[in-house]
């Protein structure tokens, strides 16, 4: 009995292992659109701390509370306080974007003294509302030494932005503009990806972001921003978006440009289907998940680096251990 059992033994065996591998191999065949899909980072981006989220191209939830404290001396003197703390290392202390750290930056930081902003929900050559100011300091901007200040609280950001204002007299001035309002989607993704792609052709957006948007159109060496420094077009399939990868934040600034830059607002030129449509196209064309989670969380580009180290060294530290030294 002994003998048989052994001389089944090998037999069994070598078929059991044989099954084994082709189940192995089967489920791998069926579970390989999982695998090689953007499901596979759920539970990775799910557990990251919100820093490491932002690295990888994620908005932050802003909470945008009401104005608080109110505006007065004493808080715009506050606010000068936080500012000269947290701010002057980049912007200076005269606001004009020439601290002492800002010359190891490739991006610049904003020189609020002239009150020329980018990032904005008001059109073209207008000012910002102190919403837009609130979600730049909340977010941040990717690509930049501009990281979220997630070390302040509402109530000091308010008090950031009331002194900021104090630097040009345009604020004061100024009118304010209407707030241009991204328009709900009437069609599905895929259409509208479509319609962008044509329309990315038709409004010339190739001539400085490239036929494949990879930031080398025929005009990319030749562009210089309103300081006549020059300045690169985005790369669309290797970068992520300053403003974050949501639809209607790249809506906005293709609606409404970026002033001081030779990205201007094209608002006039295409409806808001079709900017919605661009919108949708560029989106489909930035780096997927797993470089963002696997590239630019891992290796930050050196202004964001810059950022960092100076967000740790002034003490405002997020939750856990950094994910990496800061050399």
């Amino acid at each position: 009995m002994s003998k048989r059992l052994t001389a089944l033994y090998k037999p069994i065996s070598f078929l059991l292992f044989s099954v084994f591998i082709v189940t192995v191999l089967f489920s791998s065949a069926f579970s390989e659109d999982k695998l090689t899909g953007e499901n596979k980072f759920d539970d990775l981006v799910s557990g990251m701390r919100p820093m490491e989220k932002w690295l990888a191209g994620f908005s932050l939830p802003v909470n945008i509370s009401e104005p608080w404290p109110p505006l007065d001396e004493a808080s715009v003197k506050v606010g000068r306080y936080i500012y000269q703390a947290r701010c002057a290392v980049c912007h200076g202390v005269k606001g004009d974007g020439k601290g002492p750290r800002a010359g190891d930056m490739k991006i610049k930081p904003r020189d609020f003294t002239e009150a020329k902003y980018k990032f904005r929900s008001t059109p073209a050559g207008a000012l910002p509302t102190d919403t837009d100011l609130f979600k730049t300091i909340s977010r941040g901007l990717h690509g930049t030494a501009m990281v979220p200040w997630l070390g302040l609280n509402n109530s000091q950001k308010w008090l950031v932005i009331y002194y900021i204002k104090t630097f040009s007299d345009y604020f004061e001035d100024g009118e304010k503009a209407e707030v241009v309002t991204p328009p709900e989607p009437v069609k599905s993704s895929d259409e509208y990806v479509k319609l962008g792609a044509e329309v990315y052709g038709k409004a010339g957006c190739h001539e400085c972001h490239g036929k494949e948007g990879y930031g080398d159109g025929a005009k990319a060496d030749k562009l210089k921003d309103d300081w006549l420094r020059p300045i690169k077009p985005m790369n669309f399939r290797k970068r992520i978006l300053k403003r974050g990868l949501e639809i209607n934040e790249i809506y906005l600034t293709i609606a409404t440009g970026l002033n001081g830059t030779p990205m201007a607002s094209y608002s006039s030129f295409l409806t808001e289907d079709e900017i919605l449509a661009v919108s949708y196209f560029v989106r489909s064309i930035a780096p997927d998940m797993e470089t963002r989670v696997t590239v630019h969380r891992q290796r930050p580009a050196p202004d964001v680096m810059a950022g960092l180290r100076i967000d740790h060294m002034q003490g405002i530290r997020f939750r856990g251990p950094l994910m990496f030294p800061l050399r």
